[in-house]
Formats: structure tokens, sequence, C-alpha cells
């Protein structure tokens, strides 16, 4: 992938200065057990502060080219750039090598449809599957700050 000072040189990106601020005087503050919430939750109050400019069906190199946010890769060749397109809404069907990837901050669930992920002490298949995004062993969602 190129820099992203180049993509944004080359217009496929617009970067928003005013938002990028905002957004980490938001989460400066945080204390530890609020903070991991605060940061997978960042999209609930801060503004994206990367435009795509690229349509659905356009090559891209980065996510944040996109107008609908989400370059998917070749996986059969990695080397060859993506496609754009348009993330999954919350509850819609998922699968990220298909190509369908949920908007920030949900996940693509152990059930194929884009969720927050379960709490803490609950089952879990992998780190998706947990709100906190962190799953011990593949076994159970954990809390990803202990509060200290």
């Amino acid at each position: 992938m190129k820099a992203a000072v180049v993509l944004v040189a080359a217009g496929t990106i617009v970067f928003d200065v005013t938002a990028a601020r905002t957004c980490v005087e938001a989460l400066r503050d945080h204390a530890c057990e609020t903070f991991e919430p605060a940061l997978r939750y960042r999209e609930s109050y801060c503004v994206d502060p990367f435009t795509g400019m690229l349509p659905d069906g356009a090559t891209c190199e980065a996510n944040e080219m996109c107008a609908g946010g989400y370059c998917h890769p070749d996986y059969l060749d990695l080397a060859k750039p993506g496609t754009c397109q348009t993330r999954v809404p919350p509850g819609g069907a998922c699968s990220v090598i298909a190509g369908m990837a949920c908007e920030s901050p949900y996940l693509c669930q152990g059930d194929g449809t884009c969720g927050l992920g379960r709490p803490a002490g609950q089952s879990c298949g992998g780190d998706s599957d947990c709100i906190d995004h962190w799953c011990e062993g593949d076994r159970f969602c954990r809390r990803a700050c202990d509060g200290r």
C-alpha cells in the first residue's frame, strides 16, 4: 500500500485536520476502564477524518480511498490492487473474504452478520466475536482493559 500522504496528495483521499484533532481530543483523557470501549466506539463521537473519493468498483490500495469505505483485496494475488466496495450496515450479512466488510465500529460476527460482539464472559470463536475485540483462547470474551 502507498503511504497515506501520497494518497492524499493524489486526490484519492481527503483529510480533514479539524475532524482528526477533535477525535484525538475526545479520546485523550479517558481512564483505562473507559478507554478501550471509547476506542472501539470512537466512530460514534468522532467524524472520520478521511473521505474516500473513489466509487464502488474502482481499483484501490487502502480503505480510505473508497467512498464506500472498503477496499476489498484480491486474495488470490495480494500484489494486485483491491476493489472499492460499500460496507455492510449493522445486522447485514457479511464475509470479509467475500468482500462484505461491516460499517465501523461493527465487525463480522461468527454468525455471518455485522454486530458489536458479545460482552466479557460469553463464548467466542475469535476476536471479532467480542465487544472488546479479545477472545481468550478462542473460548470466551474478555475485557480489553482491567481498569488499572
